[in-house]
């Protein structure tokens, strides 16, 4: 499917509008346009750093912040077996956390027939490109799944449900990390717990991320928890 693709900080990193003009207007390799609300839209390059989030890649798209909401839009592929991808991370890295963030998937990207899952993604315990855990908002249910080069493809599913996730509507993900035990709610209801036996990530950075999909994140926190 995918192709892409410790201790904690002592403190709590809260995204917000104010925190991201503080940090844009401090870096200089950033494109910033008006749109016709007035917001500034801020590009974000990749390598380059935005208070606490890294652009680290854009899938040939636009990568960037308007208004406190974190944009991902990636070039539309236009062959079956293309795919392109866009990632931030936090620059803190998480142990034990809750981390928290609206997400929504806006439009998916590809020229003929989508895959269910080219849609919002979010991260955790991201250490490089081939090892994280992530969580998928798809239109036709969620997925919980791991980046480890160890498996067959780079990748284990760890569990899915047939939830559906509508496009264009925001959601509220809730991730809580504890060890090698992750739990996943949407919109204050229990979706998934497991507990990763296998090598398991025990921290890292948190992170955004979508193929073939424009994505939209607002509101996001991280709290390090003993």
């Amino acid at each position: 499917m995918s192709t892409m693709s410790p201790s904690a900080m002592p403190r709590v990193f809260r995204w917000s509008p104010a925190l991201a003009l503080a940090a844009l207007l401090t870096v200089a390799a950033v494109t910033a346009v008006l749109d016709r609300g007035g917001d500034r839209f801020v590009r974000w390059r990749d390598g380059t750093v935005h208070g606490p989030w890294r652009a680290v890649f854009d899938g040939h798209g636009v990568n960037g912040s308007r208004g406190g909401v974190i944009s991902l839009r990636p070039k539309p592929a236009t062959d079956p077996a293309e795919t392109h991808a866009g990632l931030v991370v936090s620059q803190a890295r998480y142990g034990h956390m809750d981390f928290h963030v609206r997400a929504r998937t806006v439009a998916q990207l590809r020229d003929q027939a989508p895959n269910p899952w080219e849609a919002a993604w979010i991260v955790w315990a991201y250490s490089d490109e081939h090892h994280f855990y992530y969580f998928i908002l798809k239109p036709t249910g969620w997925e919980l799944g791991k980046r480890d080069p160890a498996y067959r493809g780079g990748q284990r599913f760890l569990a899915t449900g047939e939830r559906s996730f509508a496009i264009g509507r925001w959601y509220r993900v809730s991730v809580v990390q504890r060890g090698a035990t992750m739990s996943v709610r949407v919109d204050g209801r229990p979706v998934t717990e497991f507990t990763d036996a296998e090598r398991p990530y025990t921290g890292g950075s948190v992170g955004l991320y979508t193929e073939d999909a424009e994505v939209e994140f607002r509101e996001i926190s991280v709290r390090p928890r003993p």
